[in-house]
């Protein structure tokens, strides 16, 4: 017994040690990949999204969300060698949205930080020696509003419309500028540091 004591022990330490704690160089370079690649796709996402707002109003926006925003974040992932995810509290569409034990965790956790009046920052973590995971918080911005806003105010009553006929089970509406819409999470490939 005493023998697979020590076995175990050894193990859960091998586990942890092998796992690895990021090393601040790391941590800098993870923050910097992971802000590099959202930027990127939040640009590409907005300016599509802007330019459906702009030719079809909410229907076409939704339509845009709901058939294109996934395959194209996608895309951008496998170009990047990442695995890239949004993911809320108040989901909109719970097939592709619905956060991990993980995710929602940093959820509240920046939710906590939100409400305490703290700046949110992005956050990276081992998640085993070989994979990084990076999260950084969304903020609900103007346009934004047109279908997550604060329904008879900012979310019009067509268009709230719109968004329950293409999202019967929405959740995400009720916004205001400014406010944490979700995360974007982030899965890349940790270099070895041998």
């Amino acid at each position: 017994m005493k023998l697979f004591s020590i076995f175990a022990f050894t193990l859960l330490l091998w586990t942890g040690c092998s796992s690895g704690k990021l090393s601040p160089e790391e941590q800098d370079k993870y923050v910097r990949q992971g802000q590099d690649i959202t930027k990127e796709v939040g640009m590409i996402m907005t300016s599509a999204l802007t330019k459906s707002l702009n030719d079809g109003g909410v229907a076409r926006a939704a339509q845009y969300c709901s058939y294109i925003a996934i395959p194209l974040v996608d895309t951008l992932a496998v170009r990047h060698g990442v695995q890239i995810r949004r993911t809320s509290t108040k989901l909109r569409n719970a097939k592709n949205d619905t956060p991990t034990e993980r995710e929602l965790a940093v959820l509240e956790q920046y939710a906590r930080q939100k409400e305490a009046g703290k700046e949110l920052q992005p956050l990276v973590e081992a998640i085993d020696p070989n994979t990084v995971a990076y999260y950084q918080p969304i903020f609900v911005q103007p346009m934004c509003l047109n279908c997550h806003g604060v329904e008879g105010e900012t979310l019009t009553e067509d268009n709230y419309t719109i968004i329950k006929y293409m999202y019967p089970k929405d959740e995400a509406t009720g916004y205001k500028i400014d406010d944490l819409r979700g995360i974007w999470s982030l899965t890349m490939p940790r270099e070895s540091t041998e």
